[in-house]
């Protein structure tokens, strides 16, 4: 074997992406120093009420559209931004090919075969390295979608606390209102604005995997006749 060349059925290790680790890390920081800070969070709010107002105010008549607006509105964004960037056949090859490995790591190790659970744990920081590369590449798009996070939700901040009168009525509560809670220290129009934008989400999301999967089989079928 010559000087330099990798050993055989071994890959070099590629160089941990910090970058991308740093962008992340920066997004999480910014996010939390202006969603923790009060003047900095409505200053962010009042910024977005100039663009957003207009569109789901309802010159503050239906608070519940426009946090179901807003709800959809910072879903399809961020829903739409992810999947466009994230490589979700990629992602699915990655994942298959991780928890087979584990598999067979796993039984390699219960029937003692140890000559076989050392090279597959030789192989295992190249396997490591790979869902680590298909993890971070998932988390790239947010410092897109933090942006549209952040100005709906400090948007919403502002509105709330604008509007004549924050109670409302739900079938199990008739008289909620929206600046309290008597659970936690959130507020109830986050439960509301949460509710809305984690359900839809979940379901747009496995739509668009639908669709993008449907596609990729449809592609394999022309290959192959």
């Amino acid at each position: 074997m010559s000087e330099g060349t990798p050993s055989a059925g071994l890959s070099p290790t590629p160089a941990p992406q910090s970058s991308g680790q740093m962008m992340m890390f920066m997004m999480m920081f910014m996010t939390m120093f202006i969603m923790f800070i009060p003047s900095m969070r409505n200053a962010v709010g009042e910024i977005a009420k100039v663009l957003l107002d207009p569109v789901i105010g309802f010159d503050y008549k239906f608070p519940i559209m426009t946090l179901f607006m807003a709800g959809f509105m910072m879903v399809i964004m961020s829903t739409g931004i992810r999947h466009y960037f994230i490589d979700w056949i990629e992602a699915a090859r990655n994942q298959s090919v991780m928890r087979d490995f584990n598999k067979e790591l796993r039984e390699a190790r219960m029937a003692q075969n140890e000559k076989k659970t050392a090279v597959l744990l030789k192989k295992q920081p190249e396997i490591m390295q790979m869902n680590m590369q298909s993890s971070m590449a998932q988390m790239k798009p947010m410092a897109f979608t933090m942006i549209f996070i952040i100005g709906t939700f400090t948007y919403l901040g502002v509105f709330v606390h604008g509007l004549p009168s924050t109670m409302f009525s739900i079938p199990w509560h008739y008289n909620s209102n929206f600046a309290t809670s008597p659970i936690c220290a959130f507020e109830n129009w986050i439960f509301v604005y949460m509710l809305v934008s984690m359900s839809f989400g979940q379901v747009l999301q496995r739509v668009l995997k639908h669709i993008t999967f449907s596609n990729r089989l449809k592609e394999l079928d022309v290959v192959g006749e």
